[in-house]
């Protein structure tokens, strides 16, 4: 009888054992688990800045408005990420407040090695296209070698179309900071030709204004957004939600 109770004590005590194993792997996976969960909510809001750069980004009646407000609106919600948007002149001052690690991210922005050095560019968005506007019967184009010797270019201040026609070796004599002071330039002859943004420069004519110029495509460039590298170490699946969300917005047809 002595040895059956002991037996029993024994079992109990192993069960006891077993049962609090048992609590401790299901403690742990919790742990990991909402660990796990707290580093892809983003309790911490994403932190973006913008340039005024109608159509896509700029402000109306005091609101955030434009093309890329509305799209991030959509990728951010799929994504279940919070963020919040802040509206500066210029990209170089976008860039600028990124460096510093005052913000989080850009958008719309077109990839180039400045921006790319300290921060990751999502899927493509959108296309941008960058083209030259010349008045209509001027005869000019860059396709002629001359072109790049002797006209005088303008474009806005402080984008990827100025990065561009710098590298390129073009003569730039006009740099305003929007589509309307470079297109008063063009018509007033201070300029031969603008190299822009296509809808930066088409939103701030009508339609019966088209005939007053003569438009080439030079390139289509992707359309994203940036996220910074000191961000994604703190949020290392930040950029993937984002690239799903952009693949399935697009794939349905709603960005």
């Amino acid at each position: 009888m002595v040895r059956k109770e002991v037996i029993l004590m024994y079992l109990l005590f192993r069960l006891k054992k077993i049962k609090s194993i048992f609590f401790y792997i299901l403690s742990l996976l919790c742990f990991i688990t909402s660990t796990s969960y707290g580093a892809d909510t983003f309790s911490t809001p994403l932190k973006f800045v913008v340039p005024d750069f109608p159509p896509f980004t700029y402000k109306l009646n005091g609101q955030l408005s434009g093309v890329g407000v509305d799209k991030i609106k959509k990728i951010m919600a799929l994504s279940h990420i919070n963020y919040t948007v802040q509206i500066v002149k210029d990209y170089k001052v976008a860039m600028l407040l990124m460096q510093q690690g005052k913000v989080d991210g850009i958008f719309l922005a077109s990839e180039n090695k400045e921006r790319s050095d300290i921060a990751t560019f999502s899927k493509p968005i959108m296309i941008n296209r960058w083209c030259w506007y010349f008045k209509a019967g001027s005869g000019l184009t860059p396709l002629k070698r001359r072109f790049k010797r002797n006209a005088k270019v303008g474009t806005i201040l402080n984008t990827n179309t100025q990065q561009w026609l710098q590298q390129n070796d073009y003569s730039i004599v006009g740099k305003p900071n929007n589509a309307t002071a470079l297109n008063k330039m063009l018509l007033a002859n201070r300029v031969n030709a603008v190299f822009v943004a296509e809808a930066a420069f088409e939103t701030i004519l009508s339609k019966d204004q088209y005939y007053l110029y003569h438009k080439m495509i030079e390139v289509e460039k992707p359309f994203g957004l940036y996220i910074s590298n000191t961000y994604i170490d703190i949020h290392p699946h930040v950029i993937t939600k984002i690239n799903e969300a952009i693949t399935q917005l697009i794939t349905q047809k709603k960005l």
